[in-house]
């Protein structure tokens, strides 16, 4: 991740991260569940728009892997 990137998804890691938050960020719906099958999350915020999977149907597919795991 490049520190100076504006992306939306790196300004929320940033912020998420000074309040001491564990995150790992995805680039797309199919890198991010590719992630949720190898480690267990408590929370996805996914974009209703990716490339790839909408955030929608990423989020579904996740909870498939982990039924418990929250959304935004």
């Amino acid at each position: 991740i490049v520190e100076d990137d504006p992306t939306m998804r790196n300004v929320l890691r940033e912020v998420l991260t000074s309040q001491g938050l564990q995150v790992t960020v995805a680039s797309c719906g199919d890198e991010a569940l590719t992630l949720a099958r190898q480690h267990a999350f408590d929370l996805i915020i996914a974009d209703v728009r990716m490339d790839g999977l909408n955030g929608l149907d990423t989020i579904e597919q996740a909870r498939l892997a982990q039924p418990e795991i929250g959304s935004i």
